[in-house]
């Protein structure tokens, strides 16, 4: 803060222009804290006498200060942005890379602050990234979590620090948490078994499922086998192998195929229902080694533009699609009303049992809808996908 020596109003009267030149310095910088600008004006009501010459430029001076604590309150507002936390468990994975750009020019258009975190499937790691964003002061956090277990931790952490969570993608049985945002996961599974079911309605199946750790992964394997259930009862279908995948990887379906097609070499499979994009294409490098007589079936989810070059190529036969521009452009606004105060808005609830009994927690719910070699055109017309991106341009 500026200092001005004086000891009297004879003085600050003898040296007004030199004070009124320091008084405009000082007001030109505006660096000063709100703090400092207090003990001045106390400094100055203290000094200036109440001589009639001297009234009107305390009372100025004053009305000067004053404003300008106004106008740097203000400033301080605007520039103290409100902090929305993003923590992905993978942004290897294209679609989220996709939802996440999207999401980022949602908030940022509304002048919050974006803060991106990707936890690359570690545990720890996603732990560790919470605290740096809580330490930042984010009021809302959108969360794909790693594993339930890493899920519950933070989630509750968060509620106990005034965080407003929202779960992107998923689901965990959590009273803590505040809102989600997700494809109802057991539809996916009837989606892909259904779509198996429709045109292999006889064989060997195998199924690959997320990560078992995951709440979404077995919602996921529940609604497979609702569908499967009276064709494997009737032997029409056979269920050959059924075992969740770690962390959701390819390596991991990848050895699996091969383990399983070396062991069981004189068993044909006819269709691999395999529950996210990523983990089809573990399944298609193995094929493409083994080489077997018959290409079966195979599924995925996410509808991600790998997937539908692949269906196009004839080695994926479908993707149950889940619209990036729908679910990161919905988030974001979720998150946004949820900054401004506001209760966001929701279509549904997901029931879960939690620690004190059944918990509800309000929800929104995403379309979800089939990818195919018949279906993939569409998603051209509306601007998903470019021609040139799918190979399509002569």
């Amino acid at each position: 803060m500026m200092r001005i020596n004086a000891s009297s109003s004879k003085e600050l009267k003898a040296n007004f222009n030199s004070y009124t030149a320091q008084l405009l310095a000082f007001l030109l910088t505006l660096k000063s804290s709100q703090h400092e600008l207090k003990k001045f004006m106390i400094w100055l009501n203290h000094l200036i006498t109440c001589e009639a010459i001297l009234m009107t430029m305390k009372y100025l001076l004053m009305l000067t200060l004053t404003a300008i604590l106004i106008i740097n309150g203000c400033i301080q507002k605007q520039n103290d942005k409100i902090k929305i936390g993003v923590m992905f468990s993978n942004l290897k994975e294209l679609r989220f890379q996709k939802e996440s750009s999207i999401m980022e020019q949602f908030i940022k258009e509304k002048n919050y602050e974006y803060l991106l975190r990707d936890a690359e499937n570690d545990p720890s790691k996603q732990e560790r990234q919470f605290a740096e964003l809580k330490n930042e002061g984010i009021k809302v956090l959108i969360i794909s979590v790693v594993n339930n277990n890493v899920g519950k931790s933070i989630i509750k952490e968060a509620n106990k620090n005034g965080i407003i969570t929202i779960m992107y993608d998923g689901f965990i049985g959590s009273e803590f948490l505040n809102y989600c945002i997700r494809f109802s996961d057991k539809e996916v599974g009837k989606y892909m078994a259904g779509y198996a079911l429709k045109n292999v309605p006889e064989g060997n199946y195998m199924i690959l499922g997320g990560d078992g750790r995951n709440e979404n992964a077995p919602l996921i394997r529940s609604g497979i086998m609702e569908v499967l259930n009276t064709s494997i009862a009737a032997s029409k279908v056979k269920i050959v192998y059924n075992n969740f995948m770690e962390e959701w990887s390819a390596d991991e379906v990848y050895a699996a195929v091969k383990k399983y097609y070396k062991l069981s070499a004189e068993e044909r499979v006819d269709a691999i229902i395999l529950s996210s994009d990523n983990m089809a294409t573990g399944a298609i490098k193995a094929l493409e080694e083994l080489k077997p007589t018959k290409w079966p079936l195979i599924t995925g989810q996410d509808g991600s533009l790998t997937a539908c070059l692949n269906i196009l190529q004839g080695k994926q036969s479908m993707s149950v699609l889940k619209d990036s521009k729908k679910i990161a452009g919905q988030t974001a606004l979720m998150a946004i009303q949820c900054a401004e105060g506001k209760t966001p808005e929701t279509n549904g609830f997901t029931t879960a049992k939690g620690n004190t009994g059944e918990i509800k927690i309000p929800s929104f719910f995403i379309d979800l809808e089939v990818v195919d070699s018949a279906s993939i055109y569409g998603l051209i017309k509306r601007g998903i996908y470019t021609k040139e991106s799918l190979g399509l341009v002569n």
